[in-house]
């Protein structure tokens, strides 16, 4: 049975220039953004590898920038749900919204 859930780490090993990727680009140092790019295009362990890379994306500042651009949007959304009549279809999009905003991963 195929599931919707995204493995973690599974970006990474596809080596895909995700929002966390570039945006660790972006406000890594030029030592820094090297170490990166030859740890991202290695072949180490798996497991070592995501470790490693993860905890860039957190040290960099990649994942809370990440989180400030899921409110704008999800803020910019709400404004345009707001100007719908109510209906079904739009407390499903304000829920919808709302769990986006909330989840974990």
């Amino acid at each position: 049975m195929k599931t919707n859930s995204k493995k973690i780490g599974g970006d990474i090993l596809e080596k895909k220039k995700t929002y966390l990727y570039l945006k660790s680009q972006e406000l890594l140092r030029v030592d820094e953004k090297a170490k990166m790019l030859t740890l991202f295009s290695s072949e180490i362990d798996k497991v070592e590898k995501i470790k490693k890379i993860i905890s860039i994306y957190f040290e960099s500042g990649a994942v809370d920038s990440a989180k400030e651009e899921v409110k704008r949007f999800t803020s910019e959304a709400n404004r345009y749900l707001s100007r719908l009549e109510n209906s079904a279809a739009k407390q499903k999009l304000q829920r919808f919204s709302e769990m986006l905003l909330n989840r974990n991963t």
